[in-house]
């Protein structure tokens, strides 16, 4: 197993981690408040990692141009990803996420001219159709609530929003470190949120409770080690192969942490759709 394809395993198991995480606290804190704390907890361990790389923060004034293409993905991802997982549970939406794979492998076709194999894209759609098929039980399911439908829908713009930022995220770190990368997106993020909370006048939402502090102590090694594997993947791996495995793992996982943190439902009916994704983690290696 190649080392790119370690951090991309990594990276999938991190953010899962992460979901839980930003789950837990999505129904005390509103999406912007939620987004400053895993903005403002990532940066100082991403500065630490850029500061002792040999390599400069950011290397060329070229980077801001898809650094901005990123900060704009990265907002929408995680406001969509917030009002999602607040509105909708985690079977009933997080199966959507498996869009991304095929989303990331068309725009690295586009953006970098990335090729994968016709093996590679038989893997890219065993994990689409098992993320589908794992939460069929859930998505047709009959719920009263409309805010479940536009849940789903925010969780369709996630997976694009995320799958564009990997493909983005690999022409940005061809002028920065991924510390200098992860520190520079996570404070402009950060504070570009803060600053709509200014605005509105609503710093008080920031007021930790004491109940709340493990979790958001936790976001920042969580969400550092995953984006930092992600940035480390995509230096030996093309963003479809990255996002097919991201979403192998952690739409399984999704259930697997959604039945034991939240109570959600899992059935061994599932296990069929998991060995899909298992399938498509084996047919997307190099």
């Amino acid at each position: 197993m190649s080392l790119p394809l370690v951090f991309a395993i990594a990276a999938a198991t991190g953010f899962s981690l992460l979901d839980v995480l930003r789950k837990s606290l999505a129904s005390g804190f509103r999406p912007f408040p939620l987004l400053v704390f895993v903005a403002f907890t990532e940066a100082p361990l991403f500065l630490v990692w850029g500061l002792f790389d040999q390599r400069p923060l950011i290397a060329s004034t070229d980077y801001f141009i898809p650094g901005a293409g990123i900060l704009l993905l990265h907002g929408l991802a995680n406001l969509f990803f917030l009002f999602s997982v607040r509105w909708g549970p985690l079977g009933k939406t997080v199966p959507f996420l498996a869009l991304s794979p095929i989303f990331a492998a068309l725009l690295g076709s586009a953006l970098l001219g990335e090729r994968l194999s016709f093996v590679q894209w038989c893997g890219v759609f065993s994990v689409l159709l098992g993320g589908l098929v794992l939460g069929y039980g859930e998505l047709r399911s009959r719920s009263d609530d409309r805010r479940v439908l536009l849940a789903q829908l925010l969780m369709v713009g996630v997976a694009f929003a995320w799958a564009g930022s990997t493909v983005i995220d690999k022409k940005a770190l061809a002028y920065a470190s991924p510390g200098g990368h992860g520190f520079a997106i996570n404070m402009m993020m950060g504070g570009i949120a803060l600053l709509i909370l200014c605005a509105r006048g609503e710093l008080g939402e920031l007021r930790i409770k004491r109940g709340q502090l493990p979790a958001i102590v936790a976001l920042a090694p969580v969400g550092t080690a995953a984006l930092g594997a992600q940035y480390l993947a995509l230096a030996g791996l093309e963003a479809g192969i990255v996002e097919g495995l991201k979403r192998a793992i952690g739409t399984a996982l999704a259930f697997v942490f959604g039945t034991l943190f939240f109570r959600e439902r899992f059935a061994f009916g599932h296990l069929p759709a998991l060995a899909l994704l298992i399938l498509g983690i084996w047919l997307v290696q190099p």
